[in-house]
């Protein structure tokens, strides 16, 4: 413990370094920037912070500064800010309203390098003029709130100067939120360096939210296996609440797949927040079994969660005021149990002291990011919520380990005191049987009770090593692939490697995906729990519809699907099961054969017809070693193997078709040779002729 003590100490010296070593950067002074001493160059990416000139309920263009006008600014106004904080010089200032921002830039004489403007989202809407062009808007800026419509789209602007000076115009219009006008800071840089500059930022924010809802379906899947206890499924849900926060605000990922009305991407962000915050409550709750607490979080649960309804039902002028509840909220939570945790370490000396440090993130991550939504800077402008959550979700990993690995040395001793228990009683048994004769009914009650507790104990410490051995082998893959990925290319970034990543990402994700739903049957299939529904089907069309989801990955390695039938294609099966299996072997003769191979299925009635099909699945790929065949259905043999083009398997799919064969009232045999093929022979039930 005391080295745990240790890395928290060194962590916070770290995040103090890190905020006191920020390079120092030129800022706006009156509505001016001065980057004649080659900033530009030496900086790369320059914030464009500072006094800029502010002018209250005017909505003026390029035109209205040209000439003999002279408009002196209402106010030199600091930017990143809300308007509403020019209150006390601009008495007539409201939340409502719009207004002009006006910049100029001063470049190095002859200076005609393509640059780059990063620009923020606004609230709610603005317009942009740069040395008298519009080169950009969001929403629909207007005077008045039946000509204004809201939106958030950050915007990417290149540009060549022309001149030395630049100069920059923003209309912002704000009828539909709390408060009015900048709240994040609009940055400049050389064209190449600030691409790969937001190139660097989406990736973090993409692979962020990625990773936090690997880690969420991770834990929903533990608790599904492990019903007992739901503190998984409180930390798995409030995980899932940061991550829907996180689609919805910094560069608003989710608006790269679905084009989303302003009203709701603003509801999505609240609502993720609230979840996060009552989920994160009922899993400190089960974390800590605070009784002193629980009646306040019973509270504070039905309130945002009356939030949530309230967000999803009235304007964004009323629900956004909601969030001045959330902030003090959460640093009051944050705190109460960060000292909980503390106390934990000092006196106790457990694992769960190891939460200490992961708080002490928790907290410097959302002051950070409730500061951003206020404009006010604490270690950086970026949201960092989702990183923090992610170390917080890694140190929890590591207590649920120790946790589980309690749990079962626990099981184990019960284990042994029941089989000495049982040593015992049989020898009583014999000993004492002619004396306790009229006893011997209520003895064998007790050792059936013993002997039944026994197997049950037995199953569940089976099962569970299976489980760990499928988390060491498989679960980490994704996360692991992912970090590598993300440290390659921040050595090497470009273009083209992001589109690389974005690929790959997706790739790693309809691994997880496999993962995911293979794990789960098992599980099911491990507690008897599946669904057995049969019915009369074709397998024909259970076959067609696989090479139907199959078919574009075969023709990516040039594969040819194949298909035959001799006599009635029909027989007796849970169609969903059967289709799972079809599935699954069929993705693994694609994985398993090279380039310009064949995989064949067959559906033949043997020549006696003895009330089976069967269903064959050949290929003639890389086949499979003896030594392996022997095991392949085997309930203790798991392992994964990479295709012919280092495809990854989830080491989960034979023994899920045998467990699924199972239950449909069939059999599966494989027959292979190594560098020939293999086939997959199925036997299913058929209806009576």
């Amino acid at each position: 413990m005391p080295e745990v003590m240790n890395r928290g100490k060194a962590l916070i010296i770290l995040l103090v370094l890190l905020a006191a070593t920020s390079t120092a950067q030129p800022i706006v002074e009156h509505g001016i920037i001065n980057l004649t001493n080659r900033e530009l160059i030496n900086n790369k990416v320059i914030t464009l912070n500072g006094n800029w000139e502010f002018f209250w309920n005017q909505h003026l263009t390029p035109s209205d500064f040209t000439g003999n006008n002279n408009i002196s600014p209402d106010i030199y106004g600091y930017v990143p800010a809300y308007w509403t904080s020019y209150a006390d010089t601009i008495r007539e200032i409201t939340p409502q309203g719009f207004a002009t921002y006006r910049l100029r830039i001063l470049l190095p004489e002859y200076f005609r390098n393509n640059i780059t403007f990063k620009v923020p989202v606004f609230e709610s809407s603005y317009r942009i003029y740069i040395d008298g062009k519009m080169m950009g808007s969001n929403g629909l800026p207007g005077t008045r709130h039946g000509e204004t419509k809201p939106g958030y789209k950050p915007a990417i602007i290149d540009y060549f100067p022309l001149n030395d000076t630049i100069e920059i115009i923003i209309n912002v219009s704000n009828y539909h939120h709390r408060r009015g006008g900048f709240w994040q800071p609009m940055a400049v840089g050389l064209s190449e360096e600030m691409h790969n500059y937001i190139t660097r930022e989406r990736a973090f924010s993409s692979s962020a939210i990625g990773m936090l809802a690997a880690f969420s379906g991770f834990f929903f899947i533990f608790f599904l296996i492990f019903r007992r206890d739901r503190t998984m499924l409180y930390f798995s849900l409030a995980t899932a609440g940061i991550m829907i926060r996180s689609l919805f605000t910094g560069y608003f990922t989710a608006m790269a797949f679905i084009n989303i009305p302003w009203i709701w991407i603003v509801r999505m962000e609240y609502t993720g927040t609230y979840l996060a915050l009552i989920f994160s409550l009922l899993y400190f709750l089960r974390m800590f079994g605070d009784p002193f607490i629980k009646y306040i979080n019973a509270v504070l649960i039905s309130l945002f969660g009356s939030l949530i309804l309230v967000v999803n039902s009235t304007p964004v002028t009323f629900f956004s005021y909601s969030i001045l509840i959330f902030y003090p909220v959460i640093i009051v939570t944050l705190l109460y149990y960060s000292l909980r945790s503390l106390m934990v370490l000092i006196t106790k000396r457990n694992y769960e002291g190891l939460m200490a440090p992961g708080f002490l993130i928790l907290i410097t991550g959302t002051l950070n990011d409730i500061l951003n939504a206020s404009s006010v800077s604490l270690i950086t402008r970026d949201y960092i919520l989702p990183y923090a959550v992610l170390i917080f979700i890694m140190i929890q990993a590591v207590i649920l380990i120790f946790k589980w690995v309690r749990s079962f040395n626990e099981e184990k001793r019960l284990h042994d005191e029941i089989e000495n228990i049982n040593s015992n009683l049989e020898k009583l048994v014999i000993e004492r049987t002619t004396e306790l004769t009229n006893q011997k009914g209520i003895l064998q009650r007790q050792y059936e009770l013993i002997d039944n507790r026994k197997r049950e104990l037995e199953k569940s410490i089976q099962i569970k090593n299976r489980v760990f051995s499928i988390i060491a082998h498989d679960l980490k893959t994704p996360v692991l692939t992912l970090k590598l990925m993300l440290d390659n290319y921040l050595e090497n970034p470009d273009k083209k490697r992001f589109n690389q990543i974005t690929a790959t990402l997706r790739s790693q994700s309809d691994n997880a995906l496999d993962l995911i739903e293979n794990l789960l049957l098992w599980g099911q299939a491990q507690q008897d729990s599946i669904a057995y529904n049969p019915g009369v089907y074709n397998m024909t069309d259970i076959i067609l519809k696989s090479f139907n989801l199959f078919r574009k990955t075969a023709e990516e390695k040039e594969i040819t699907l194949s298909y035959s039938h001799r006599g009635d294609p029909r027989a007796i099966c849970d169609i969903d099961l059967t289709d799972i299996v079809l599935r699954n072997l069929i993705s693994n003769s694609i994985k398993f054969t090279g380039r310009g191979g064949n995989i064949s299925v067959t559906v033949t009635e043997p020549p006696l017809k003895n009330g089976t099909i069967d269903i064959s699945v050949r290929d003639n790929g890389i086949g499979i070693p003896d030594d392996r065949v022997k095991t392949l259905f085997s309930p203790d043999s798991f392992f994964s193997t990479f295709g012919t083009e280092n495809e990854k398997g989830t080491g989960l799919g034979l023994q899920l078709c045998y467990e699924l064969i199972r239950i449909n009232k069939g059999s599966i045999r494989v027959e292979s040779e190594e560098g020939t093929g293999t086939k997959f022979i199925i036997m299913l039930p058929t209806p009576a002729k």
